[in-house]
């Protein structure tokens, strides 16, 4: 991928940057929201990632990413400290994600992966597919082995979700934002491993072979026959 940089804190911009071009990124650095903003406008990147930003400058970027540029570029946001209110108010502005501190590199980069895997998806065309499972997101019709499954919204807003990122997981915190827009808790957990049961019940139950998978300590994902 090619990855804007927003950072205004040099040192850790440089830390960062090297570790996603050792991933195989190509990363172009700002060292300032207006820097990061022209870079934006002129520029085609597949991710954006606006590091230390807290309070409402964050929420001015991605709001002027948003509805000044237009962009639909994933938009990941790394908080500086660990509280949610930033965080939170970047998503309302347009951000993707977030992550906040303490920070691992290796999950800013399995972030941008997974965005930017979605975001394609979301481009290609209205139909997700794994292996003998295909969403028609037009129809709203879900078939495997071309018999059409019968599914309740929430599970075909959880399948939705799966099938963007298949055949990684989606984490549990993704997967509570995308069925509620709320965040992670107990009752969402449980209320969330609810409606897992219910869409392998509608997705597996009747074949052969499953393909709802637990990833466990991460989240959910769905395999096909060969990618386990």
């Amino acid at each position: 991928m090619r990855i804007l940089l927003i950072d205004h804190d040099a040192l850790h911009a440089a830390e960062l940057c090297h570790y996603l071009e050792q991933c195989g990124h190509e990363v172009d650095c700002a060292g300032s929201h207006r820097h990061g903003l022209n870079l934006a406008a002129d520029c085609r990147f597949d991710a954006i990632v606006l590091a230390r930003s807290p309070g409402r400058d964050g929420a001015d970027v991605c709001r002027s990413l948003r509805e000044v540029l237009r962009l639909t570029t994933p938009l990941l946001v790394l908080a500086q400290c660990a509280t949610l209110a930033p965080c939170l108010a970047a998503l309302q502005s347009g951000a993707d994600d977030y992550l906040y501190a303490p920070l691992a590199f290796a999950e800013v980069n399995a972030r941008l992966v997974g965005m930017h895997r979605r975001y394609r998806r979301r481009q290609a065309g209205p139909v997700l597919r794994a292996g003998d499972l295909e969403y028609d997101l037009k129809n709203e019709e879900v078939r495997r082995q071309g018999r059409t499954l019968r599914l309740r919204p929430s599970s075909r807003r959880l399948l939705r979700a799966l099938l963007e990122v298949a055949p990684e997981p989606a984490g549990y915190r993704e997967l509570v934002r995308d069925l509620w827009g709320r965040e992670l808790d107990h009752s969402q957990e449980t209320l969330l491993r609810t409606h897992v049961c219910q869409l392998r019940n509608a997705i597996d139950r009747p074949f052969k072979m499953p393909m709802i998978r637990t990833f466990h300590g991460l989240g959910y994902g769905v395999v096909a026959t060969g990618e386990a």
